[in-house]
């Protein structure tokens, strides 16, 4: 049963709040959108928050769970405010995959910030509407450790990434 517009709408207002008070406290917020089982499509997360830094928000996709893909982010971010900067390209030896030993690359790419904006990325415009953001998006290995690029990327939905169109090549961080 669909709750009535008033109580839809009260708690859009406290959603709204309580991420307003995670950028303040944080920098930034993330929206995590569930998979979808209709269309079988993988879950995404992105950050609000970050375009206020003058710096890319992250889009992440697949099927992760919460926790993986925020801490996935947060780590992102954490090597952006070690370097002051938005780290762009293959970053080597950065995840650690749960039963696999050593650590694997991931990657961030600046993707078409205008497909991400219409099709993922919305909220932040709510937040903040004057602000044109870039959107780098983070790619992450399958068990083998390879990235969707790779040809040897494995091929199951377990794995599935929407890869949104680049808008430079990749790079890779020595």
């Amino acid at each position: 049963m669909k709750a009535p517009p008033d109580v839809i709408a009260a708690r859009r207002a406290a959603l709204h709040v309580s991420m307003k008070e995670r950028i303040a406290k944080y920098g930034y917020t993330m929206q995590y959108v569930f998979p979808s089982e209709e269309d079988n499509s993988p879950g995404f997360f992105y950050t609000i928050g970050l375009c206020a830094r003058g710096w890319p928000e992250i889009f992440l996709s697949g099927n992760l769970g919460q926790e993986t893909g925020a801490r996935f982010i947060h780590d992102v971010i954490e090597l952006w405010e070690k370097t002051g900067k938005p780290v762009l390209g293959v970053i080597p030896d950065f995840l650690e995959l749960v039963g696999k030993k050593g650590s694997f690359a991931a990657e961030t790419v600046l993707v078409d910030s205008q497909v991400a904006r219409n099709n993922y990325t919305f909220q932040v415009e709510n937040f903040y509407p004057e602000v044109s953001y870039d959107v780098a998006q983070l790619l992450w290995p399958d068990p083998e450790g390879n990235l969707p690029n790779n040809p040897q990327y494995v091929k199951d939905p377990r794995y599935a990434q929407v890869q949104l169109p680049l808008l430079a090549p990749p790079q890779t961080l020595h």
